[in-house]
């Protein structure tokens, strides 16, 4: 659990609650075949996690967001990299999430 909070540095309390409040369409269980991974808010981001996993830590990755329903790896050098995006279905509500426009993953309703 440490290791985790580690990862994050602190920021404005006002602008994560804000940010946090527009990401939560984002959050959820995401699978494709064999794989699931769950998307959290985590102040002001998004936080990606593989499932299941020995060390929650290290299969954590944090994304910023770029524009629209697109977002960028935060590397751990602080540059971006590669871009994690998401789809709507015709009402508007997130259903898909796209890692580097390889893998589409469904979003699961628990």
């Amino acid at each position: 659990m440490h290791a985790i909070i580690n990862k994050v540095k602190p920021v404005k309390k006002d602008s994560v609650e804000k940010m946090e409040h527009d990401l939560v369409q984002y959050t959820g269980s995401y699978e494709i075949d064999m794989n699931e991974y769950y998307v959290a808010t985590w102040e002001g981001k998004l936080a990606l996690f593989s499932l299941p996993s020995v060390s929650p830590a290290e299969s954590m990755q944090l994304y910023k967001h770029i524009e629209g329903d697109k977002f960028q790896r935060i590397r751990e050098d602080g540059n971006l990299g590669e871009v994690l995006s998401f789809e709507r279905d015709e009402p508007g509500k997130i259903v898909l999430m796209k890692e580097q426009d390889n893998y589409i993953l469904t979003k699961v309703e628990r």
